[in-house]
C-alpha cells in the first residue's frame, strides 16, 4: 500500500495500488457485525460455519482471506479456537471455526466465542 488516509475512530480511507488494498473487513462477535466495510451481512450456516456476504462483488474469486482471533477460550484447559477461509467467490466468503483441546486432545467445529476479524485482500 502506499498510503493510509483516516483518523482514530474513523474507517479509514485506502490509497493504493489495485490488487494490494483491503476490499473488505468485518469485526464479528457470534453472528453480529459489530462494524465492517463493504460486507453486507453474516449468515450463521451452522455450527463452527459463518459466511460473510459482500456488499460490492470482486472482480474475481481469487483472493487472499485472512483473519485474527487471539484469545484463549479456556486458558486453564489450554483450549483454542482456529480459524479456516473456504468457498470464496466474488460476493462472499466462508469462515470456519475449530477449537482446539491441547488436553483432550481434540480439533472440534466450534461455534466462534470471541471476536472474530476478517479481511478480504483484493488482487
Amino acid at each position: 500500500m502506499s498510503d493510509i488516509a483516516g483518523k482514530a475512530g474513523s474507517k479509514s480511507k485506502i490509497i493504493g495500488v489495485d490488487g494490494q488494498t483491503v476490499k473488505a473487513w468485518c469485526l464479528s462477535s457470534e453472528v453480529a457485525i459489530r462494524d465492517s466495510f463493504n460486507v453486507g451481512s453474516m449468515t450463521d450456516v451452522g455450527t463452527g460455519t459463518y459466511r460473510y456476504n459482500m456488499i460490492q462483488a470482486q472482480p474475481s474469486d481469487d483472493f487472499v482471506c485472512s483473519g485474527n482471533n487471539c484469545d484463549m477460550v479456556d486458558t486453564s484447559a489450554q483450549i483454542f479456537q482456529i480459524y479456516k477461509f473456504a468457498n470464496q467467490n466474488t460476493i462472499n466468503w466462508t469462515l470456519n471455526v475449530r477449537q482446539c483441546d491441547n488436553n483432550a486432545p481434540s480439533f472440534a467445529t466450534a461455534d466462534a466465542v470471541t471476536e472474530t476479524y476478517s479481511f478480504v485482500v483484493g488482487r
